[in-house]
């Protein structure tokens, strides 16, 4: 069935066959493909149900419910269910899928690293046998809010089979400001491997990368890679378990496994998991997340170092749940480094870069605090751990008389976190050595999909020499 026709693009290639309901059915399986964003987290909550039928006669509801609930998610935008024998008696296939032609859409939401970003993607999808998709070539733009990133892509995806290829070139720049570090290009090609739900996926991937680096930075930056070739394979796992895609309660889990090596100059294994969590308390919504991330350099030399772009950081109120730490700045925790001397870069007595322009953070801090932190570059580090809890609830305030009467919640909030530089036998210990803290409230708006926009004040109760504390942040999650 088609959602918006109910008819099969070739429902006209022969007669009608009546079958009885209660037919049993052995098994169903079910696959997701070519969607993005919550229309994908629609179509797989469906796909779910779906793979619960038993008979045909609960399948064909299952079917019909999931076209009503697929058409109010995604707001009418087209999106095709393909049902197919197995290749086992009493097996079907049920596949989600765009319908062909040209869609263009934008949405404001967690990428695939489950950070803060602002997509753009436009995308025509080709029929094949019977008038059923059977490639989709796209092209999107990204802006990552917590990384200060943009990156195009350029993306072909085989549609129609049990296994969905995805082939893709991208183009990318990290911290393009130099707000918190040197900045970041990078080119890679990949092709990813989905099975049926999208939720398990392997990826090979190649990359060219170039760190640019300013005239003061320290020498933990100038001695990390500035050029890197990188080719990995990796295994990524992604539930998203969002029932309501307005509200985001719900459970998320990401998981990762990564290894560098096979070519180019890095050697590297890395592995990581975040875990997001939802739901509504009282009159409000409580959540809690969790992450840690390690990343473990395989070169023979005792002095190989983790390429800065593969390092983990922690810090900010703008990023996603593994690395927000309300209290401080972005970036703006763990292993630190001195910069250089005025006399050997472009450092300068108020901190100005060496063209002149300034970098202003959302608060500034006072200028004795300002000159230690201009004299620090942030190096991050190969092992991370973090945990908040946030809830939000209606203030008892009249709607604001904008946007259409914006309601006003109030948010409280608390985390720990750490990142240390190199990953040994004593990380646990060194992870509880540099443990920081923070708790803090503010006010905002509730965005969709469960996000919060506001503004913030964060106290750190645990702090190391060297971090730059914030306590008043513009607080954004998506």
């Amino acid at each position: 069935m088609s959602q918006g026709s109910n008819t099969t693009p070739d429902a006209a290639a022969g007669p009608r066959v009546y079958v009885n309901a209660d037919t049993p059915v052995s098994e169903v399986c079910a696959f997701v493909q070519g969607l993005h964003g919550q229309v994908r987290n629609a179509a797989v909550a469906a796909s779910d149900s779906v793979c619960r039928a038993r008979t045909l006669g609960s399948l064909d509801q299952q079917l019909r419910s999931a076209a009503v609930s697929l058409e109010k998610t995604t707001q009418g935008e087209p999106i095709a269910i393909k049902v197919t024998p197995g290749s086992e008696s009493g097996q079907i296939y049920v596949t989600f899928l765009p319908q062909p032609g040209p869609r263009l859409g934008s949405e404001a939401g967690m990428d695939t690293r489950l950070d803060n970003a602002l997509s753009l993607q436009g995308e025509q999808v080709v029929p094949g046998e019977g008038g059923w998709p059977c490639w989709g070539l796209g092209a999107g733009g990204l802006a990552g809010l917590g990384q200060n990133s943009l990156s195009g892509t350029l993306r072909a995806t085989r549609l129609g089979q049990p296994l969905c290829t995805t082939c893709e070139i991208t183009a990318s720049g990290t911290n393009l400001s130099r707000s918190f570090g040197p900045c970041q290009v990078s080119q890679l090609g990949a092709v990813t491997f989905a099975g049926p739900s999208g939720r398990h996926s392997v990826r090979l991937e190649t990359a060219s990368r170039e760190l640019l680096p300013d005239n003061g930075s320290s020498e933990a930056v100038l001695t990390s890679p500035l050029r890197s070739t990188k080719s990995s394979a990796s295994y990524n796992y992604l539930h998203d378990g969002r029932k309501d895609c307005g509200t985001g309660l719900g459970e998320i889990r990401k998981a990762s496994v990564e290894f560098s090596g096979f070519l180019g100059d890095v050697e590297l294994a890395r592995a990581e998991g975040i875990w997001n969590f939802s739901k509504r308390l009282f009159s409000g919504i409580g959540s809690i997340s969790a992450a840690c991330g390690v990343a473990i350099p395989l070169a023979d030399s005792v002095c190989a170092v983790t390429p800065w772009e593969d390092r983990y950081f922690l810090g900010g109120a703008l990023g996603g749940p593994a690395a927000r730490f309300p209290g401080f700045a972005c970036q703006g925790i763990g292993p630190t480094d001195d910069r250089r001397t005025p006399s050997e870069g472009s450092w300068k007595e108020h901190g100005d870069a060496e063209d002149g322009s300034q970098h202003w953070p959302v608060v500034a801090p006072s200028a004795d605090v300002a000159a230690r932190e201009a004299m620090l570059d942030h190096v991050r580090g190969d092992a991370m751990a973090s945990a908040m809890a946030t809830f939000q609830w209606p203030l008892p305030v009249a709607p604001l008389p904008i946007a259409g009467g914006l309601r006003l919640h109030g948010i409280i909030f608390g985390g720990v976190g750490a990142l240390v530089r190199q990953v040994q036998p004593s990380i646990f210990q060194d992870l509880a050595d540099e443990v920081r803290a923070s708790c803090g409230a503010g006010i905002g708006t509730p965005l969709p999909g469960g996000g919060f926009l506001g503004i913030t004040w964060a106290h750190p109760l645990m702090a190391k020499t060297g971090d730059k504390q914030r306590n008043l942040q513009l607080w954004l999650s998506l």
